[in-house]
């Protein structure tokens, strides 16, 4: 392979004004100088930047000094809307909190800036709120329902440690109807009580949260608890789930004249079907889920699946003409295949939630994984939309990336585990789940991660990939530890991943046979799409690069026209749009995406990949059918997702030819204001906070 060797132009330093008055206004607010000068200034940076949450900080600190405590409130809110992951709001947050005696918002805060900056916090008192608020604001936001910190009352201590969620309530808000995420145990014709056991004796060790538990299958339900529940269908059908708080819980049902015993297995689900008014008791609690109503409405499909393979490069697809995906190709020849389609980032968690979002990761404010920070309420994701459409929501098979964040707040149910979501297991109990819940109208996901690379130090290959390859090619690997999206090109990763391809689509090739015997064409829909490509193709592994953002996607079904493979610009962002148009609900005017011409939208123009990530350099490609620009800022990205874009590497590749590099300064100028567009949000020309550098020293080497 060719050496890559590119020459760069280098973004100059701008609003140098705008700087100074920034500046200004800092070091007033430093000294604690609020005078008519600081609101002078405030006023002309206000003029100057009135979307800027810098305005809320300052106007915020201003209130609180001079006693105006929920004006201050008010500005610190607005601020935190704007910019979540920020210290300097966060403290002001804090501050006005604890003023205001508002105990449990404070605490919440005070575990983001544990869990940020490893700022060390005093707790007046413990209380299992005061615990389940900290677990929440000092996790991660994924690997659901797994907690790097959980947070339980020892006594009157409190303590902490790698844990997870088994026969508990996820903290978060219950929905309108009151049911609220608890965790069970999935089980599926196997022994009552085995599983849920094994999940009461484990769930708090913390080897098993940190390694061996990641392939136990949590069946996250929306529920209720009691130990009578009364429930009239009023002469409609449902089905009612029910899981016990012990093994072999005893419980009775009484409908009509009769009554049954029933036996129920420790955090395990059963389902029963609900015609006649139901009495439900039992000596101790257990758990009842969220009725599910047995309905079909023709204003609804009888089914919407929609599919997510991790990791599938679809560069490397195109490159070997489809062959290791024949069923997934003749399935969707039906529909819409989009080939020129690209991941907004390059790794799971901010990826997931931009496709079920609609948004840009610095629009939803979810690309930081290290820190658990909620979607704003306001934001719909797509399984909302889908429930609120009438359909019964089953997350079918995921690994638990948006269940904390409330990204996935809109399914009744999830089955998840963290690491080995097959297709083969997916496709069966999609298959099952079709069958059992029929008479309704299905909204299902499926996450599958056979195409995942990993580390082979952290996750067994393929086993056809163990045995066909020669020592010298089974050994010929990165042996550095690195992150799957940096592995390089080698013999072992590139066939693991194509075995994970086929190995896929031969799984969804029974899937797609079912579905084509029995249902017809106009009674579903089917998206297939990618939440990134992967790098092992490429022994330059660059996020931004052709294989690891060309991601897949695709889809058939009511409404969609057979137009088979399309070359026209596609986003992952644009997911939603689609969403939006086949199954007949409203996009949102905050969302980011566009209609794809071949299905009656606007082809668009060019397509945004970039990475937030703090910690490290802030990197971004705009894509026009012909042209690639790419940008690489000289700062590392900070917690809050802001970066210094003065001194970014730029330049522009012809997309039709291997590193072919042009020059034209207007098509320059043509990138560089959408880069500017796209980033003035968060780029901040140096207008940073030095408290929150000074915490990250290996950053931005502000201390040491």
């Amino acid at each position: 392979m060719k050496e890559r060797k590119i020459n760069v132009a280098f973004w100059p330093a701008e609003e140098v004004e705008g700087l100074a008055l920034f500046r200004k206004l800092q070091q007033k607010w430093e000294q604690k100088d609020f005078d008519d000068e600081y609101l002078a200034l405030l006023a002309e940076y206000k003029k100057k930047y009135p979307e800027s949450e810098h305005v809320d900080i300052f106007a915020g600190y201003f209130a609180l000094h001079y006693g105006e405590v929920k004006e201050a409130l008010k500005y610190a809110e607005a601020a935190w809307q704007k910019r979540k992951y920020n210290l300097i709001i966060w403290k002001l947050l804090i501050e006005c909190y604890d003023k205001l005696n508002m105990l449990m918002k404070k605490i919440k805060f005070q575990g983001y800036c544990r869990n940020a900056y490893d700022i060390e916090m005093k707790l007046p008192f413990c209380t299992e709120e005061i615990a389940q608020t900290l677990t929440m604001s000092n996790n991660i936001g994924d690997y659901a329902p797994f907690l790097i910190d959980k947070f339980t009352l020892n006594g009157n201590k409190l303590v902490r440690d790698v844990a997870s969620l088994g026969g508990e309530y996820v903290p978060l808000s219950a929905d309108k109807d009151g049911y609220q995420y608890w965790v069970g145990v999935f089980v599926n014709q196997e022994p009552l009580n085995s599983k849920g056991s094994l999940l009461f004796r484990e769930k708090d060790i913390p080897e098993f949260a940190s390694s061996y538990g990641a392939d136990m299958v949590f069946d996250i339900v929306k529920s209720k608890t009691g130990k009578k529940f009364k429930f009239d269908p009023q002469g409609k059908k449902y089905i009612i789930s029910l899981a016990g708080s012990e093994a072999s819980q005893e419980i009775t049902i009484a409908s009509g004249k009769k009554e049954y015993n029933v036996i129920l297995g420790n955090w395990e689900y059963s389902h029963y079907r609900i015609e006649q008014p139901v009495e439900i008791k039992g000596k101790k609690e257990f758990f009842m889920g969220k009725p599910i109503l047995l309905e079909h409405s023709p204003k609804r499909k009888k089914l919407v699946l929609n599919i997510l393979v991790d990791a599938l490069s679809w560069q490397a697809m195109k490159e070997q003409n489809y062959v290791l995906l024949p069923n997934v190709m003749k399935f969707f020849a039906k529909g819409v295949i989009f080939n020129n389609n690209f991941s907004v980032g390059e790794f799971t968690y901010p990826s997931i939630h931009t496709i079920e979002t609609g948004m840009y990761p610095h629009h939803s404010q979810i690309y930081n994984e290290h820190i658990n920070m909620p979607l704003s309420p306001e934001y719909m994701v797509i399984s909302e939309q889908m429930q609120k459409l009438g359909y019964y929501c089953v997350n079918i098979m995921g690994s638990g990336d948006a269940l904390y964040t409330g990204g996935y707040r809109g399914y009744d149910r999830l089955i998840t585990n963290s690491y080995a979501t097959r297709a083969y297991e997916g496709v069966e109990r999609t298959i099952q789940h079709l069958e059992a819940f029929g008479e309704c109208d299905q909204f299902l996901f499926m996450h599958i991660m056979d195409v995942h690379p990993w580390q082979i130090s952290t996750i067994s290959m393929p086993l056809a990939t163990q045995t066909c390859l020669s020592l010298e090619d089974r050994l010929w690997q990165n042996q550095e530890k690195v992150a799957s999206v940096y592995l390089k090109y080698s013999p072992l990763y590139a066939h693991a991943n194509m075995m994970g391809i086929q190995n896929t689509d031969r799984s969804l090739g029974i899937l797609f046979d079912y579905l084509e015997s029995h249902y017809n064409d106009d009674e579903y829909v089917v998206q297939l799409y990618s939440d990134h490509g992967a790098s092992v193709y490429d022994n330059y592994p660059y996020l931004m690069s052709r294989y690891q953002t060309s991601a897949a996607y695709m889809v058939r079904g009511a409404g969609i026209p057979a137009l088979g493979i399309v070359d026209e610009l596609t986003s992952a962002v644009d997911i939603y749009n689609v969403m939006a148009k086949v199954n007949g609900f409203a996009t949102p005017d905050y969302v980011d995406g566009n209609l794809p011409k071949a299905l009656g939208g606007k082809e668009r123009e060019y397509t945004i990949s970039n990475s937030i990530f703090p910690g490290q350099t802030y990197k971004l490609c705009i894509r026009t059918k012909q042209y690639e620009f790419q940008l690489e800022s000289k700062e590392f990205v900070d917690v809050d997702g802001t970066v210094d874009l003065t001194g970014a590497s730029m330049y522009i590749l012809d997309r039709r030819y291997e590193w072919h590099q042009c020059y034209d300064r207007n098509l320059l100028e043509y990138f560089m204001n959408i880069a500017r567009e796209h980033t003035k949000s968060f780029c901040t020309w140096g207008r940073n906070w030095p408290e929150m550098r000074k915490l990250k020293p290996k950053w931005f080497g502000e201390a040491e």
